[in-house]
């Protein structure tokens, strides 16, 4: 039975979680709440944090457990496992296992199956790794193997490649006859492709009854059948400068962040934690990158062919503020998605990993409102501006901010609050109800 005792963005029933880790003293609660406060103010560095984009490393990190104004603790965005100061924990997709493996993008091409072992124990963060780095490396294989450039030398009558000036001057001076030459030729085999191929094969024990090959492409899978290929059975762990010393140019660059998770995998990080007690790991994923791809994701499919939207996180190039002086821009705007009609920007969004509602801790905060303001100031031809939000309880009514839609600014353009259902389907037919586009 899985422990639901964390899920993220959620309450934690303080007693609950006292009792089961500190106990039921009376200085358990006092511990519980020292902990809880110390895990408050612990940064997550970007190596505990699994990023599906660079930005996302780039970008300050969220508390992973905060406490409100009423004194109630709270879990942030983040699922994942965590041990800090001896005590381990994991904390559950509020949403389901299935929404986070059918938005790591990885599930536009396998069948998600998600069997109750998997989310359960040291089998749920398998399971998570094993996604991104199936993620990753499509990403990274998807146009070339990492390959290093061996040099061969060759002493015959006959020219191999290019002469070896220096050589054949050497057999002359000795007498001989033959010609020394050197040949170029692409490896696979080297300490990149080792660390891939070890990891994988640690996965596989992961999930002995999984065939993940089937969870690749064609073309994914038959690049990484080669470096299986052309690495030795029993091949130890790639020490880090080896790795360092292998040079990847600007198509195999990508596989930097595969090696890393694989490293990762292979040292266990995340999953228990040093003997001593005195490193606190975690291995975390932010839920709002999730929402972020998965709103994408439902636009793209509602909106019409004449209309493209675009991440606008890597797209934008607008700024808020120009000096008159100087012409310097001050201030990068960026949406999250910007709806285009023939180059001409119509439409501003951005995803909110959120709750909508009326209560005054509930969405849309002040910041919130004041960055969509902005995006707005800025595309002034743009009428509609939108912060899409979860429906966190499906099936109630929906909130007076969201049947109160459209908000006017003195400008006259509309700010709209839209909670889209967590169903795929369900999402597209309401954006397109709304008249979004």
């Amino acid at each position: 039975m899985i422990d639901s005792l964390f899920k993220d963005c959620s309450v934690i029933e303080f007693n609950a979680f006292t009792a089961k880790y500190f106990g039921r003293s009376k200085a358990a609660s006092l511990n519980a709440d020292r902990w809880l406060r110390e895990l408050s103010h612990h940064e997550v560095s970007h190596t505990q944090l699994f990023a599906l984009s660079e930005l996302e490393q780039k970008s300050a990190s969220e508390p992973i457990v905060y406490t409100d104004s009423h004194g109630r603790w709270w879990t942030g965005r983040y699922i994942g496992s965590l041990t800090f100061e001896g005590v381990s924990i994991e904390i559950h997709p509020r949403f389901g296992m299935e929404f986070v493996a059918n938005n790591i993008p990885l599930s536009n091409f396998i069948p998600v199956n998600i069997d109750a072992s998997f989310v359960a124990g040291h089998k749920f963060i398998h399971y998570l790794q094993a996604l991104l780095w199936l993620n990753y490396l499509t990403k990274a294989a998807r146009h070339a193997l990492p390959t290093v450039k061996q040099v061969d030398q060759h002493s015959s009558l006959i020219v191999r490649g290019r002469v070896d000036v220096r050589g054949t001057i050497g057999h002359r001076i000795k007498g001989q006859p033959q010609v020394a030459s050197l040949t170029q030729s692409k490896q696979v085999h080297n300490s990149v492709t080792t660390a891939v191929v070890l990891a994988f094969q640690e996965i596989e024990r992961w999930f002995p009854n999984t065939n993940l090959m089937h969870w690749l492409p064609d073309s994914i899978a038959l690049r990484l059948q080669k470096m299986i290929n052309v690495t030795p059975r029993h091949s130890d762990i790639p020490k880090p400068h080896d790795i360092k010393r292998i040079r990847l140019n600007s198509v195999t660059k990508a596989y930097k962040p595969l090696v890393a998770l694989s490293m990762d995998i292979l040292k266990s990080k995340g999953i228990s934690e040093s003997p001593d007690g005195g490193n606190n790991q975690s291995l975390l994923l932010d839920v709002a990158e999730l929402w972020e791809i998965y709103v994408l994701n439902v636009l793209r499919e509602a909106s019409p062919a004449t209309l493209d939207v675009s991440h606008g996180t890597y797209e934008s190039e607008g700024y808020l503020l120009k000096s008159l002086n100087s012409g310097r821009q001050l201030g990068k705007l960026l949406p999250d998605y910007l709806v285009k009609q023939d180059s001409e920007i119509i439409g501003v969004a951005d995803a909110k990993y959120k709750r909508l509602g009326d209560a005054p801790w509930m969405s849309p905060k002040r910041d919130d409102l004041y960055q969509m303001t902005a995006y707005l100031s800025k595309f002034s031809s743009v009428l509609n501006g939108s912060l899409l939000y979860p429906n966190w309880n499906e099936g109630e009514p929906e909130s007076d901010v969201e049947r109160d839609n459209p908000w006017i600014l003195d400008s006259g353009q509309n700010i709209n609050f839209i909670s889209l259902p967590l169903v795929k389907s369900e999402a597209v037919q309401r954006v397109k109800e709304l008249g979004f586009f």
